[in-house]
Parts: C-alpha cells; structure tokens; sequence
C-alpha cells in the first residue's frame, strides 16, 4: 500500500520531540512525506525538511471568526461556545489546520492509497496497530485518533 503523510501547521520545537516523532510516524506507515507551513513561519523549520516535499503558502487573514459571527444554530455545543469561549482568538484561528492542510493536500500527487493528515507536534504509539483501520479508512472514510494530556497538565506554546 502506497501512503503519504501530510504535515501542516506551526514547527514547534520546544513542544515534544519532533524529528524522532516524524522518524516514527515515516518507519511505522513507510510512507511517503509532506510538509507545509504558513510563508512567515519558514525559517523555523529545520533544513532538513525543506526538500522537494516542502511547500508553503501566505497564511489566511481571518475575516470572520467561525464560532462568533455564523447565525445561532439548534446545536447546543455552538451554543455553549458562544456563552463560555467569548471571543477567543483560539478558535478564530482553528480553522486554519484544515486550510493549511488543504494547501498541502493540492500538492501531493493522488496516486496514493491512503492519505494521513498530521501536525508537526504529533506523535505516535509505534506499536499500536494502525493497520487494522486501513480497511476502515478505504471503503467507509476517514478515521481520526487522538489522545488529550492529564487533567491539569498544559503545555505552553
């Protein structure tokens, strides 16, 4: 099977240990990898990922915030959001993960099999079995996973 790894967002160095995470994440799919990120944020990201598989692109002005400026909808969560998050420039700029993505998306070539979107910041379980989802993944669609840190721990980015 014939996989890409696509990896958008900020390169943050501090958060985690990036190149042994990508390492993994290359070992573990023997994929194939992609990166982007947001014209400004170039010169944070080491050389060695700045190869032909490295694009970027200008960052999106946000015109409107996602959460604040829709119409109210019937769903309690947007609801919710919009009583507790004010307005947080958090969630104006959320979005922004699934253009950038987008942006990389278009220049991956589509003779792939299967597809993998990620940030810079991810890391995986190498021994988890992500394989028995391939199935899944191809005939029903995508499949996410992720964990969230113990109660109280943040990392400051």
């Amino acid at each position: 099977m014939k996989i890409a790894i696509g990896i958008s967002g900020l390169y943050r160095a501090k958060v985690g240990n990036v190149p042994s995470n990508l390492l993994a994440m290359k070992n573990k799919f023997k994929a194939d990898m992609y990166y982007h990120t947001w014209d400004t944020e170039i010169d944070k990201i080491p050389l060695e990922y700045r190869n032909d598989n490295f694009f970027t692109t200008p960052e999106p002005i946000m015109e409107y915030h996602p959460i604040f400026d829709p119409e109210p909808t019937r769903s309690p969560k947007h609801h919710w959001y919009r009583r507790t998050k004010r307005h947080n420039d958090k969630t104006l700029h959320g979005n922004k993960q699934i253009i950038g993505y987008s942006n990389l998306f278009d220049k991956i070539p589509n003779d792939y099999d299967l597809y993998i979107r990620t940030r810079w910041d991810c890391s995986i379980n190498p021994d988890f079995d992500f394989e028995s989802w391939y199935d899944v993944a191809l005939n029903e669609g995508p499949v996410g996973f992720m964990t969230r840190g113990r109660p109280g721990h943040h990392v400051d980015n």
